[in-house]
C-alpha cells in the first residue's frame, strides 16, 4: 500500500513540475509561420495566409491561387495541400467561414478537408 502512495505522489510531483515549466502550453500561429510552413510543400509560394481565431489552424494561398491548410500536429504544425476536388470545395468554404474577417477556426478546416473526402487531407 506504502508503494502504490509513494507512486502516486511521484506521479502527481512530475506532473506538476510540468505544468509549472510550462509543458502544457500549447504553440499558436503566427502568419508568418503558417506562410512558412506552407512554404514547405513542393512549388508552393505562400503569399498570403488566413488563420484561425482560435490560431490553430490557417488556409494559406500561394501566388497561383492554390489552397493549403497548416494545422496543429502535436507540438508541431503540418501543411497540406488538397487535391483539386478538395480545392474546389475550400474554394466556397465551410459554413460560417469569412475569409476577410478572420472568423475561421480549426475545427471548421478540419471539417473541411474531411468533406473533401481527400486522401491527402
Amino acid at each position: 500500500m506504502v508503494m502504490l502512495l509513494l507512486s502516486a505522489a511521484g506521479v502527481l510531483l512530475l506532473t506538476g513540475a510540468a505544468f509549472q515549466l510550462g509543458f502544457r502550453a500549447s504553440s499558436h500561429l503566427r502568419e508568418s509561420r503558417a506562410r512558412s510552413e506552407a512554404a514547405r510543400l513542393p512549388g508552393f509560394r505562400a503569399i498570403r495566409a488566413t488563420l484561425a481565431k482560435d490560431g490553430l489552424g490557417a488556409f494559406v494561398t500561394s501566388a497561383s491561387g492554390e489552397t493549403a491548410i497548416v494545422l496543429p500536429l502535436g507540438d508541431r504544425f503540418i501543411a497540406r495541400a488538397p487535391t483539386l476536388r478538395a480545392a474546389r470545395a475550400l474554394a466556397f468554404g465551410p459554413p460560417g467561414w469569412k475569409p476577410d474577417d478572420r472568423s475561421t477556426t480549426a475545427d471548421s478546416i478540419r471539417a473541411a478537408c474531411a468533406a473533401s473526402a481527400s486522401e491527402q487531407c
